[in-house]
């Protein structure tokens, strides 16, 4: 073992902080923030106003982002609170991904899907990114 580890680190406290259900919260309102930026960014196009909105809804296990269209079509990204991860579906409950979390060797607390280790804001543009840009 090197000297620089960091025997005082208490990871038994970080890791308890880390819990899928405290992530899932920090989610709910980043994704719900996500939303209100994205929705503020829209463009309005000169003849028929804007072409889409952006909306943010939530319960006590599920939140979900969505963008409705002027000819009425919807599409929605939810996040659903499971008991030991966080499952990411569409609008017609097609699981996308999943997510665990944990406290990696930086000391971070970061959420994993498959074999990467992702920051927040990272799983937020993935989960939302072909929702929220969805043209480029």
């Amino acid at each position: 073992m090197g000297n620089n580890i960091d025997a005082s680190f208490d990871w038994v406290t970080a890791r308890n902080s880390c819990s899928v259900g405290a992530v899932f919260e920090k989610l709910r309102l980043d994704v719900k923030t996500d939303v209100e930026k994205r929705q503020q960014l829209r463009e309005r196009n000169a003849e028929f106003g804007f072409l889409y909105g952006f909306t943010f809804a939530s319960n006590f296990s599920k939140f979900s982002a969505s963008i409705e269209r002027r000819d009425g079509k919807r599409h929605s990204i939810i996040f659903v609170l499971m008991e030991s991860c966080i499952v990411v579906v569409d609008e017609n409950d097609k699981e996308l991904f999943s997510a665990s979390v944990t406290v990696n060797n930086d000391k971070e607390c970061v959420v994993v899907v498959g074999d990467e280790e992702l920051e927040q804001w990272q799983f937020r543009k993935k989960a939302l990114e072909t929702l929220f840009f969805p043209n480029d």
